[in-house]
């Protein structure tokens, strides 16, 4: 079993269900899942998964802010050139201007650095 954030990517879903478990558009689900669900589920290019160590749950692996963050962050469209900047990381202002969160390049880096790790090295 392991511990897991699924979020939607899809932005033209309302929903969308994959190994048993339904995730709601602008939903950040923390759940466990089997090892077989977490396979299926990694693989689907609709959903963003955040592994969690064995010993963290998801509340104890990020603040409010962070977790907004990295919500925000599987929200951006990363085909626009104003959600990430020329070295690909996220653009301050597209994650102020389109979500509402405050936050400084060193906690975007951080949570950043996650994400990528969630998604496989992928970012």
């Amino acid at each position: 079993m392991a511990k897991v954030t699924i979020t939607l990517t899809d932005k033209s879903l309302m929903s969308f269900r994959r190994a048993g478990i339904t995730v709601k558009k602008g939903e950040a689900l923390d759940v466990e899942v089997s090892d077989k669900q977490l396979e299926a589920l990694q693989k689907e290019p609709k959903l963003n998964v955040r592994l969690f160590k064995q010993d963290q749950s998801p509340a104890d692996g990020a603040d409010d802010d962070s977790r907004s963050i990295f919500e925000a962050i599987g929200q951006l469209d990363p085909e626009n050139p104003e959600h990430f900047t020329k070295s690909g990381k996220p653009e301050l202002k597209a994650l102020r201007a389109l979500f509402g969160i405050e936050l400084t390049a060193e906690q975007r880096d951080q949570v950043w650095a996650d994400y990528q790790a969630s998604q496989g090295g992928e970012g």
